[in-house]
C-alpha cells in the first residue's frame, strides 16, 4: 500500500474518528475510539490527518521515529469529541473535503464536501450488500435469520455464520459470530437481539483468511495495495495480521476483492479500502466482508513493505498490545526489541498525555521475524513482560480463556 497522500485527492483530509453515537457494533471503549485515530500515522505521509492528543505524546513519537517509523506530517489534534467536530467544519468550511472512514448517523454531522457521501459509506459497508458488490461465484450461501432470533437460533443447523446487516459502522468482527456450537447460536441471540436484520451464512472451513487492500484513485482507478493474513478467534473476533514471505494471497482470491471494490469505484467511493476473502479447501474465494475504508493493517502493510520491499523478507505480525502503565515504562520494557529491530511501534496511545483518565497505555506493534518459529518465541518474550495482546472481546462481555499468542491460531 502506497502512502495514502498519493491516494487521496488534493484538499482532502482524514477523519477516522468514530462517533460515540455509533458504537453499537464496534468494538471498544472512549480510549479504544481515540487510540484507533491514530492507527494511520505511519503511513499518510503529508495527508492531513485529524488525531486525539493521547496518539501523539512525545515518547511515543520519538520511539517510533527512533524505528524508522515515516511519521504523518500533517496532523490536527483535538482533545474531546466536540473539539473534534469543529475541526471538521473548520476544514470543510474552507472548502476542504472530508474523507470520513465511518458514516455519520446525525444530521447535524453531515458536512460538505465529503469525498464519498454518507449515503454510499452506509451502503458499501453493510453486510448485506456484499451479494451486491462481490461477484456471485464468491458469494457464500445465506439467508435471512430474522424470523429465527425469537427461537434464539435453536433451529439453525450448525456451524454457522451469523451477521448483523446495519448501515450503521461495523469492525473487528463485532457483528459477526461464528457459531461452532449449539450452545452458541442462545449466545448470539442475546446479543444480537436489538439487531433489525440479521443474516446466516454457509459456515467456511477455510483454510485462507485475507484482508486484501487496494487504492481506488480521483478517476476511479483500482490499485492492488497487498494483503496480509487476518488472526482470527474462532467466534469470529479479530486478533491482528500477519505477513508470511512464504505466502501471498492467490489470484482467484485477489481477483474476487478487486471485483467487489470495481462495482464500489462505480457507484462513487474513492481512497483506501480492503476486502476480507476466505479460502476454501478447494481453492475457491469467498468475499467475506466489505471494508470501504482504511483498514486496521493499512499502516502494517505499508510500513512492511517500504522497509522489506514487496518481496517480503520474513515474517511479521500486528499485534494490538497494551500495557497497565505508563507508556513511558511501556516503551522502556520494549527497548531491546526497538534496538535490535525486530519491533517496531507502528502507533501509541498514552490517555494521560490526551487527558483521558486512568487506563492501559497501547502501542501497535510490528513484531518482525525471520520465521514463524522465532515470531512466537519473540511474542512469548512480550508475554513475559506482562505486555497483553489486546482484543475486542471484551464486545462480547467476556474475555477469551486462552491467552493472545499467535501460537493459538498457527500450530504446527
Amino acid at each position: 500500500m502506497e502512502s495514502l497522500d498519493t491516494i487521496y485527492p488534493e484538499g482532502s483530509f482524514l477523519a477516522t474518528r468514530l462517533s460515540e453515537s455509533a458504537t453499537k457494533w464496534v468494538p471498544g471503549n472512549s480510549h479504544g475510539i481515540e487510540s484507533h485515530t491514530g492507527h494511520l500515522l505511519a503511513c499518510v505521509g503529508d495527508l492531513p490527518l485529524l488525531v486525539h492528543k493521547s496518539v501523539m505524546a512525545p515518547a511515543g513519537l520519538s520511539a517510533m521515529a527512533a524505528c524508522g517509523v515515516s511519521i504523518a506530517r500533517n496532523t490536527e489534534t483535538y482533545l474531546t469529541a466536540l473539539q473534534y467536530e469543529a475541526r471538521v467544519r473548520e476544514r470543510t468550511g474552507l472548502g476542504q473535503t472530508a474523507a470520513f472512514s465511518y458514516s455519520q448517523n446525525d444530521d447535524d454531522l453531515m458536512y460538505r464536501p465529503v469525498l464519498v457521501s454518507n449515503d454510499l459509506l452506509q451502503f458499501l459497508n453493510n453486510k448485506e450488500n456484499i451479494a451486491t458488490l462481490a461477484d456471485r461465484k464468491n458469494v457464500v450461501a445465506r439467508f435471512s435469520a430474522n424470523q429465527h432470533i425469537a427461537n434464539d437460533f435453536k433451529d439453525l443447523q450448525v456451524p454457522i455464520v451469523l451477521k448483523v446487516a446495519t448501515n450503521a459502522p461495523n469492525t473487528g468482527g463485532a457483528a459477526v459470530y461464528v457459531c461452532r456450537k449449539r450452545r452458541h447460536l442462545k449466545r448470539t441471540a442475546a446479543q444480537f437481539l436489538d439487531a433489525t436484520d440479521i443474516l446466516a451464512e454457509q459456515y467456511i472451513e477455510a483454510v485462507g483468511n485475507w484482508c486484501i487492500q487496494f487504492a481506488v484513485l480521483t478517476d476511479g482507478t483500482v490499485l492492488y495495495g497487498g494483503a496480509s493474513q487476518q488472526i482470527c478467534f474462532p467466534n469470529g473476533i479479530h486478533a491482528g495480521s500477519l505477513i508470511d514471505a512464504a505466502q501471498e494471497p492467490p489470484t482467484v482470491a485477489v481477483d474476487a476483492a478487486r471485483n467487489a471494490v470495481c462495482a464500489g469505484a462505480q457507484k462513487g467511493f474513492r481512497g483506501a479500502c480492503g476486502v476480507d476473502v476466505l479460502l476454501d479447501r478447494t481453492g475457491a474465494a469467498f468475499v467475506v466482508d466489505l471494508n470501504f475504508r482504511p483498514v486496521s493493517s493499512t499502516a502494517f502493510v505499508h510500513d512492511h513493505t517500504r522497509r522489506f520491499g514487496k518481496g517480503r523478507a520474513g515474517t511479521a505480525r500486528l499485534a494490538f498490545c497494551q500495557y497497565g502503565g505508563a507508556l513511558a515504562r511501556f516503551l522502556y520494557i520494549c527497548r531491546d526489541g526497538f534496538e535490535e529491530g525486530w519491533l517496531v511501534p507502528l502507533a501509541t496511545f498514552d490517555p494521560d498525555y490526551g487527558n483521558l483518565g486512568p487506563g492501559p497505555s497501547r502501542i501497535r506493534m510490528m513484531i518482525v521475524a525471520d520465521d514463524m518459529d522465532r515470531l512466537m518465541h519473540r511474542e512469548r518474550q512480550l508475554l513475559n513482560r506482562n505486555i497483553q495482546f489486546d482484543t475486542i472481546a471484551d464486545v462480547r462481555k467476556t474475555r477469551p480463556k486462552w491467552p493472545l499468542s499467535i501460537s493459538r491460531f498457527f500450530r504446527r
